[in-house]
């Protein structure tokens, strides 16, 4: 009851206060009011105010936003007041001197006049802000942008183009350029990849984690290893100051900016601590998990780089080739040219399933049966076994954590059957039970020696111990037997089980 009570109280308070210190006190004391009573009524306005906005809050009133900024409006108020009372007793001191109620008077008006003043137009410049100050809400667009950009980007080459685009897009900049120094003072554009001399800036001394400027440019140390440092530097077109707005978004971005390479150098680092330990049982089921998510997140930023480049690069070469043979009459060189479109269009196919393969975004559309299915079918294209994949009819996963990771096992365990199985027959069956999921794998090849299996602790997201994180995060149990086939061979049975949790 504590903030209905303060609302209620500060309610009562605006609606008591100009009567009591305005008439009644006065009174008391002076045998004189600084204002009739009857005009302090109106006050009264703030007791159904005070109620309306207990039970409608919001609605009517920002009670907050009137007493964050009451007692900076005050002081703002009470120095244009004293210097207008201030200037008319100086130019008519007749008219109000050795009358402290007229003075008082004055003061009153003048002091609610600018408070509300101030308050009406902090309401209206909030009110029409995209026409008042686009520019300034084209930064915070900007802001928003940039982190929503860094959401899904984990290159320094994409980090340099958004920060050049973004600076030089919204100041009077040009030549932005992010530069990686290493300890041996070789500096490398991470923009193009090309070697910059950077003795030629117009800034030659020692660079600070703290925006630099001069009327030749700006530069910042956005972060600083053992293996080198990484620089921002940028000229300007036109020599004049930033304004507040623009100085406070370059600053605030590049706060960003730094973060993101901060957090992707250590991220790095600690991938590479990870790959050290001998032990994976020891690691922490949140970082098992953590790495996981990693993995898939690089999976499908370069599922996305292949797909945005090389992919669109042929499709582009292709065209040109239709261009060519169309413009040309010689039998020969038509042939010629078809082959070529062909073995375009080949590795373009090629390179989408290697896409599917890396990030198979098709799982959350069309569901994790028919996913299974086509990678089946794209299997049986590659291997010599004949596969027999069961899939329960009623089979639903709302997990979409524990769908991509159900995936993943399978595709592992039908890329171990194609390169060291040997088998002549393998099956999958895909089953859900009322408290859980089943998945069983067999084949009928040369089988595995667990005691390899137990051995095989080294950091990875692929192959056994990448199987094994899978099934451990998410909450699954996993049993390997194999066993002597009739012919003298090993089969290879695995068992998976994951607990449903349908939640509430």
């Amino acid at each position: 009851m504590k903030k209905s009570l303060q609302v209620l109280f500060t309610g009562i308070f605006l609606a008591l206060m100009p009567f009591v210190t305005l008439y009644a006190l006065p009174i008391v004391i002076f045998k004189d009011s600084i204002m009739p009573w009857e005009w302090t009524t109106p006050f009264l306005v703030f007791l159904p105010i005070t109620t309306g906005y207990l039970v409608l809050t919001y609605k009517m009133i920002d009670l907050s936003f009137i007493i964050n900024r009451l007692h900076y409006y005050c002081l703002m108020s009470l120095m244009i007041m004293s210097v207008i009372l201030t200037g008319t007793l100086a130019f008519d001191p007749g008219k109000l001197s050795g009358n402290i109620f007229r003075i008082t008077r004055l003061a009153l008006f003048v002091f609610t006049v600018i408070l509300l003043f101030l308050y009406i137009k902090d309401y209206v410049e909030y009110r029409f802000r995209k026409i008042m100050f686009p520019k300034r809400q084209d930064f915070q667009m900007s802001l928003n942008r940039f982190l929503q950009w860094m959401k899904s980007e984990h290159k320094l080459a994409n980090l340099a183009f958004i920060l050049k685009r973004e600076i030089e897009n919204f100041l009077p900049a040009k030549e932005v350029t992010l530069v990686k120094v290493d300890q041996n003072g070789k500096a490398i554009s991470l923009l193009d990849n090309t070697k910059v001399n950077v003795t030629h800036h117009s800034m030659t001394n020692e660079c600070t984690e703290r925006l630099q400027m001069d009327v030749h440019g700006f530069k910042i140390n956005l972060y600083h290893d053992k293996s080198g440092t990484i620089f921002l530097y940028g000229r300007w077109k036109m020599r004049r100051k930033l304004n507040p707005d623009e100085k406070i978004w370059l600053e605030t971005l590049l706060n960003y900016a730094q973060v993101v390479i901060e957090n992707q150098d250590k991220a790095e680092d600690l991938i590479a601590l990870l790959s050290l330990e001998k032990d994976r049982d020891l690691l922490p089921h949140t970082v098992k998990k953590a790495i996981f998510n990693i993995s898939e997140r690089e999976r499908k930023q370069l599922s996305r780089d292949l797909h945005d480049t090389i992919i669109q690069e042929l499709l582009a070469l292709a065209r040109d080739v239709d261009i060519k043979r169309a413009g040309c009459a010689d039998p020969f060189v038509i042939d010629m040219l078809s082959e070529i479109r062909e073995g375009i269009l080949n590795n373009i196919k090629t390179l989408r399933e290697i896409i599917h393969h890396l990030h198979p975004e098709f799982i959350h559309k069309m569901g994790l049966p028919l996913a299974l299915n086509q990678l089946c079918l794209q299997v049986q294209k590659q291997s010599s076994f004949a596969l027999h994949m069961h899939i329960d009819q009623h089979f639903t996963i709302f997990d979409r954590e524990l769908e991509i990771n159900m995936y993943r096992i399978v595709q592992e365990l039908l890329n171990n059957a194609i390169k060291h199985s040997q088998a002549e027959h393998v099956s999958l069956i895909l089953a859900e039970e009322s408290t859980r999921y089943i998945l069983l794998y067999d084949d009928d090849g040369i089988g595995i020696d667990k005691d390899v299996l137990k051995r095989q602790h080294h950091f990875s997201t692929m192959g056994w111990p990448g199987l094994n994180g899978r099934v451990a995060i998410t909450g699954g149990q996993l049993n390997i037997d194999s066993l002597k086939t009739g012919n003298g061979r090993k089969g290879l049975h695995i068992e998976i089980v994951w607990p449903i949790n349908r939640g509430l």
